[in-house]
């Protein structure tokens, strides 16, 4: 094997990373239960014909609070994540300049371990650790919603 051989799989890596920092997946998909949970809560709360009890309405803005702030956290984590990613990527290109200038010269099958797992490995690792963060994280404010949208539709 040579170093050319794997110039394709580190630029997958390239992209891969990349990819995966500037992605932001979970605020897309992830927060979308919670997010139609509070507005249709809020549509309930804003009904002139069945108004909530003052309670209830209390618990909605709180709860709204405590998204807000999960909302900030969550970015927070992800800025840490980007950070892995971006190095990670730079390694990458680093790696891939150097397989240019000795693509002719052979790799060590540890080498090729390196690469290989380099570039594939670390994004979808740290895409997981986001996501399950994130979700145990949401999982109470979900429950307080559902919890919630019982008390004031039920």
């Amino acid at each position: 094997m040579h170093f050319g051989d794997f110039s394709s799989v580190v630029q997958l890596g390239v992209g891969l990373h990349l990819g995966t920092a500037l992605l932001q997946i979970y605020g897309e998909v992830g927060l979308q239960p919670m997010v139609r949970s509070i507005v249709r809560m809020q549509n309930v709360a804003d009904d002139p014909n069945h108004p909530p009890d003052e309670e209830h309405r209390d618990e909605l803005d709180s709860l709204v609070s405590r998204f807000e702030v999960f909302k900030i956290q969550m970015f927070t984590e992800y800025k840490k994540y980007l950070v892995i990613n971006s190095i990670v990527s730079f390694i990458l290109v680093g790696i891939l300049v150097f397989i240019s200038y000795r693509s002719s010269e052979q790799i060590s099958p540890q080498w090729s371990i390196v690469f290989v797992a380099l570039s594939i490995l670390p994004a979808p690792i740290t895409l997981f650790c986001l996501w399950h963060d994130a979700t145990n994280a949401l999982r109470p404010l979900l429950n307080a919603a559902d919890l919630l949208e019982k008390k004031m539709v039920g």
